[in-house]
């Protein structure tokens, strides 16, 4: 909705009419949903309490449900981690999944609060460092997991003049 405002008096346009039309966000200082933290006006506050498995059994049952089938297995490889005051911290293997992750992160967390009877969750999203038992994911980690396996692709690659794209 419009917000109208007049210029105040010690503007310089102070003898002149001046109107000002603006919409203002929901999202900035001062609104009331900042108020609320996002939460619609009729919509009550909800913090049950739930466990690790009660979580992971809802993460598991938003997995089944959508299409995107990167973000799927994804899901059913990486586990959401419990921590203190509702915040699930899901570490995720490399910058493609903290992307999906990202991008789905909304309907996720809606998913869960509903599922969990808390809208209090809060997600993070983390990028495990060093970690030898992760997976090979984009096609330059994967050669260099086969080129540690097996030496002679390197020595195939520069006799045949091969290249990743």
């Amino acid at each position: 909705m419009p917000v109208v405002e007049k210029a105040s008096p010690k503007s310089e346009l102070a003898g002149k009419s001046v109107m000002r039309y603006g919409l203002k966000d929901s999202n900035t200082p001062g609104s009331i949903s900042e108020k609320n933290k996002g939460l619609p006006e009729d919509k009550p506050v909800l913090n049950a309490d739930f466990t690790k498995e009660a979580l992971c059994e809802a993460w598991i049952k938003y997995a089944d449900a959508i299409d995107n089938v990167h973000l799927k297995s994804t899901m059913h490889y990486v586990q959401p981690e419990l921590k203190e005051n509702h915040l699930v911290e899901i570490a995720v293997l490399n910058p493609e999944q903290d992307h999906l992750f990202k991008e789905q992160g909304n309907e996720i967390k809606n998913f869960l609060s509903e599922q969990l009877k808390n809208n209090q969750i809060v997600l993070t999203i983390k990028i495990k460092e060093n970690d030898s038992d992760t997976l090979p994911f984009t096609d330059k980690e994967k050669y260099r997991y086969m080129a540690d396996k097996n030496p002679n692709l390197n020595k195939l690659t520069k006799e045949f003049n091969l290249r990743l794209d």
